[in-house]
């Protein structure tokens, strides 16, 4: 608990190498390890200050955020309280960056959000499938699979059919 005490405690603070330093940490530990992943979600207040400094206008802490954002979605606890806490937003915002990395983490992302049938419903409400499609058209191929794993997912739920 020290660990994510401090972690938070940077996140908290009005310093962006603070924000930069405790994202790199939070990524690299959630990257690796679904124990490490749900202790981040249980810590209380983490993956709201995680959402609001991806939304941030510096592209270095933007891109830590948004990739710990998406690796903390594999976990079910996480992406459910994302998604009470405005992912959908963060999505959208997201979205809108021209960073093939920020891209790439919010697309994964939604992938993972995706994995359950109502996360697959809450995103197709959200109105993405052009975007998602015309990221899949660009030329990285990595962009391509995720998107099209996106689209995969929210075709799980037979009432999202018709949209697609």
């Amino acid at each position: 608990q020290d660990l994510f005490r401090a972690l938070y405690a940077m996140m908290a603070s009005e310093h962006n190498d603070n924000y930069l330093g405790a994202t790199r940490i939070i990524h690299v530990l959630a990257a690796h390890d679904e124990a490490m992943r749900a202790r981040v979600v249980a810590f209380p207040g983490m993956l709201e200050r995680i959402m609001s400094v991806a939304l941030l206008p510096n592209l270095e802490i933007r891109q830590r955020a948004v990739q710990s954002m998406s690796f903390l979605a594999q976990n079910e606890q996480g992406v459910a309280h994302m998604w009470e806490n405005g992912l959908e937003e963060a999505i959208l915002a997201l979205l809108e960056d021209s960073d093939v990395t920020v891209t790439t983490h919010t697309v994964m992302t939604m992938a993972n959000a995706a994995c359950s049938t109502e996360g697959a419903r809450r995103l197709y409400t959200m109105d993405v499938i052009s975007k998602v499609c015309l990221i899949g058209s660009r030329p990285e191929i990595s962009l391509q699979h995720l998107a099209y794993g996106v689209l995969a997912n929210l075709a799980v739920p037979p009432e999202n059919h018709r949209g697609l």
